[in-house]
């Protein structure tokens, strides 16, 4: 917890060291999740902003929905301004729909329509009595399913052949997940934390909401995704058999789901099997650093040499040990050529830490190891080049802007601080 509260006050401080600089941005890598809260006028405020705080602090792109943009009252007394209407919003992967307010659905039939159809591809998490919308919309059917104790009977009313659960903080049916009342949404949505980006970014997430009393046993799993189910009967190449179809028009378990089957495997004794199941899941996600911290764990298992965890190697960069972190990298990228240590931003922003702190000569060194890491980002060189022309190296910071604007020539920042290169020379 306390190098999680450090590293939060660590980027709170860099922000503000970098507040009056048009910095160059990272290049976007990996899979980028939207996350739609469909809020409607009346709802129940904890329903969507305690799963909001979940999927906003697992990196998910998480924003507000309503029936228009306009702004309206959430229990009450609270005044929100969605950031879109649910027809003009971003394409979702999940929706949300917490409870209160359920007339208002009711009342329009092609709203419960459109999220019928958005469930085609989309995920559902209901929250609380938001269960009823995905009942009435026919979503519920067949299922076990949960919700509010005080809307048990009428849940059960409203939904054909479904079972209600009273005693499972969620109900997990792989499409659509269901959580009982209003504090449960937060379980509901780290369990879906868990199932996309891995167990140790869904506790990472917990830990930092201090919501320590989460329990991940405490709600069902009803109906395990397809994929994951066949794979535990029948074996992972099996299962990449038979669902070759879906994997090649990219229709891929989670991550999450993979890095549980390697666990699984591994609490068995099988760690070769463990080891194929991570090697699968890092060739569908090659930039997601947590699923390599997951491999670093079952080699550390079997005494095999084992990389650092992201913020353990973020630590060393910032402490007085910045050399032997850079040295530590080319360890690692020698034993394990494909392996993913960092996030490029995350590094980026060590380096401005350390230029901040007056450690110029380590900050060169971090955004150097930067560049061998990311070698096709044009922010990297950017800011190799910036920290270059801090320790008054004209000529290396002119090379790596160039480098920068070769990559992307629309990066202004680079741009301006060659114009000022050039007008320093005249």
């Amino acid at each position: 917890m306390k190098n999680r509260i450090v590293q939060s006050l660590f980027f709170a401080s860099l922000i503000a060291i970098c507040s009056n600089t048009a910095l160059a941005q990272p290049v976007n890598r990996g899979e980028q999740v939207n996350v739609a809260l469909f809020v409607p006028s009346g709802a129940e405020l904890l329903d969507f902003a305690g799963p909001g705080e979940v999927f906003s602090n697992a990196d998910f792109n998480t924003y507000v929905i309503g029936f228009t943009d306009e702004p309206f009252t959430s229990q009450g007394f609270m005044k929100i301004v969605p950031n879109f209407s649910y027809k003009d919003c971003p394409k979702p992967d999940i929706i949300v729909i917490p409870g209160g307010g359920g007339s208002q659905f009711y009342k329009n039939p092609e709203v419960i329509d459109w999220v019928k159809d958005q469930c085609r591809d989309a995920m559902l998490l209901t929250v609380c009595t938001g269960a009823l919308i995905a009942a009435r919309g026919g979503m519920l059917d067949n299922l076990k399913v949960t919700t509010h104790y005080s809307a048990y009977d009428n849940l059960e009313k409203s939904c054909s052949n479904c079972e209600v659960l009273r005693d499972a903080r969620f109900v997990d049916n792989d499409r659509i997940v269901t959580t009982a009342g209003i504090s449960a949404g937060i379980d509901g949505a780290l369990h879906l934390v868990a199932r996309i980006k891995g167990m140790k970014a869904a506790k990472g997430v917990a830990e930092y909401m201090m919501y320590d009393k989460w329990e991940p046993t405490a709600g069902l799993v009803s109906k395990p995704a397809p994929f994951i189910e066949y794979a535990e009967t029948n074996g992972l190449e099996a299962a990449r058999q038979h669902f070759a179809a879906d994997l090649q028009a990219g229709k891929k378990p989670f991550a999450g789901e993979l890095s549980a089957l390697a666990a699984d495997l591994a609490a068995a004794g099988n760690y070769s099997a463990a080891e194929a199941a991570m090697d699968f899941c890092l060739k569908l996600y090659p930039y997601e650093v947590s699923m390599y911290e997951e491999l670093s764990d079952l080699y550390k298992a079997q005494g095999k040499f084992a990389p650092p965890a992201q913020e353990t190697f973020i630590d060393m960069l910032l402490s007085d040990k910045t050399a032997d972190a850079v040295a530590l990298f080319d360890k690692v990228k020698a034993a394990y050529p494909g392996w993913v240590l960092f996030k490029e931003s995350a590094v980026n922003w060590a380096g401005y830490a350390l230029g901040s702190r007056k450690r110029q000569d380590d900050a060169i060194r971090v955004f150097e190891m930067n560049v061998r890491a990311y070698p096709d980002s044009f922010n990297v060189y950017d800011s190799l080049g910036e920290a270059w022309l801090k320790a008054g190296n004209k000529e290396k910071a002119a090379e790596n802007l160039k480098k920068s604007l070769a990559l992307n020539p629309e990066n202004k920042h680079a741009a301006e601080l060659l114009d000022q290169l050039g007008s320093d020379d005249k």
